[in-house]
Formats: C-alpha cells, structure tokens, sequence
C-alpha cells in the first residue's frame, strides 16, 4: 500500500491549496523462469491532487486517478554484458487536468478530462562493449485516446509522442569519472 498527503496551490494569493490524503494499491510478481531471464508483472493504481482550480467557479479540480498494468521480459546475456527489457503497459487517468476554450472569448477554462487511456510497448538494450565503453538504447510506442470527455471524446491526448527513442554511451575515463554523451 502507499499513502500520499499532497497540497498543491495554484491560484491566487490567499486561496487555500487544494489538499488530499490517498492510500492506494501497488502488487507485482517476478518470476525468474532460467538463468538470466525472468518475466513480471505489476498493476497500481494512484491519486494525486490536481494543481489547479476551475477558471470560472474556482473550485479546486477533482484528483486525478491512475490505473496501471504492465508485463515484461527481462533478460540478460554474455554474462550480464548485455542485459533487455520489453513491455507491454496500459494506463488509464480520470480527471486529468486539460483547457477548454470559454465560448465568445480568447480565454481557456481550467477542467478536468474524464477518462484518457495510453497503451504501448517499451523497449530497452544496455551493454557493456569493453570494460569502459557502455551503450544503451531504448524505443517507446505509445497509443494514447481520450476514452470519456463531451469535449475531447475520441482525441489523442496532446504532447504525448507515438514514437520515441534514445542512444546513449558512456566512456569510464578512469575509476572516479566518466564521460557520457546521447
């Protein structure tokens, strides 16, 4: 079980911050199946307290709550120089903080979007190419859809790349620093 007490403030001065207390549940399993290679999976759920207030009423936002299930692969080969991970994930938030045009007006209101939903794939390779020269890389396909909203209702969430990827090396120069550059 985890438990959260958060005070967010985002408003104008004197305003009480929006405060809440949460105990959530977190459960996963890892089953090391051979040498070197083990499967897992883990669900959570979180709450969180939104940091904002609706622009027109200022009424704190509700908290937003998270869902998580997520299985994997991990394995390691040439004697733990080269070490993987796939997974696959699925996240689901409700009242996840979003802007909304005010009619006949250039302003946004504060609100909360019902329900979105990411699902995607994670990959990752590290490897130790000599004793100090160390290169990993990793890949990320996510698939995002906002599930219940009368505004958003079927939309991609914003600022959410399909696509990612990162290479990264790193070069030991001697036993107390290291150089690394991606």
């Amino acid at each position: 079980l985890r438990h959260d007490r958060t005070s967010a403030i985002y408003a104008t001065p004197g305003v009480a911050p929006n405060k809440e207390s949460f105990t959530t549940p977190r459960l996963g399993a890892v089953w090391q199946f051979a040498p070197g290679q083990s499967v897992y999976g883990q669900f959570q759920e979180a709450i969180s307290a939104n940091n904002g207030r609706d622009t027109v009423t200022q009424a704190p936002l509700k908290a937003e709550r998270a869902r998580q299930f997520e299985i994997g692969h991990k394995i390691e080969l040439f004697e733990g120089r080269v070490a993987s991970t796939v997974a696959l994930f699925e996240l689901e938030k409700r009242n996840r903080g979003g802007s909304v045009p005010i009619a006949v007006s250039p302003f946004f209101n504060t609100v909360t979007i019902g329900k979105a939903r990411s699902r995607g794939l994670e990959w990752d390779v590290s490897g130790k190419v000599s004793p100090k020269l160390s290169l990993m890389a990793s890949y990320a396909y996510t698939a995002t859809r906002v599930l219940e909203d009368p505004t958003y209702q079927g939309k991609q969430l914003a600022n959410v790349a399909r696509h990612t990827a990162s290479f990264w090396g790193r070069y030991a120069v001697d036993s107390q620093w290291t150089v690394g550059a991606g």
